[in-house]
């Protein structure tokens, strides 16, 4: 972060990516390595969450720019983000064809039925794990 007056740790923040400082995020770009906000007003975003998992897992010397952070995949280990000496759309192309965004997960409709069995056992004062097993499978 460079200086924005709204973090309270703004003096000796250097995360290059931040939440708080539009430019940042527009034209910035973030390495695995480098440091994530710690600013607890804003540091459970989803993208900063991906940017601590990325941090753990990715291959060093690639990085990554805020649309791909705020993009939801998966995230596993030794992930390529892009190489600084190729041009950046081909690459954000490949990238995001490669890294499909994640959907979000609907209950199956027996998942939905074992839900409405055990709201009902709790209902009844019984909502221990060994009788809804019994109850729903």
């Amino acid at each position: 972060m460079n200086n924005s007056k709204e973090c309270p740790s703004f003096e000796g923040c250097n995360a290059s990516l931040c939440p708080l400082e539009e430019s940042s995020l527009e034209t910035g770009i973030w390495y695995p390595d480098e440091e994530i906000c710690k600013n607890q007003k804003v540091n459970h975003t989803d993208w900063i969450k991906r940017q601590r998992k990325l941090a753990r897992r990715a291959m060093p010397n690639f990085h990554f720019t805020y649309q791909m952070l705020s993009h939801k995949f998966r995230v596993c280990k030794r992930i390529k983000g892009l190489d600084t000496d190729k041009p950046l759309e081909p690459q954000l192309v490949r990238w995001f064809s490669h890294h499909p965004e994640l959907k979000e997960h609907e209950p199956s409709p027996k998942q939905i039925e074992a839900q409405k069995k055990f709201a009902l056992m709790a209902k009844k004062g019984d909502p221990s794990p060994s009788n809804f097993k019994k109850e729903c499978c």
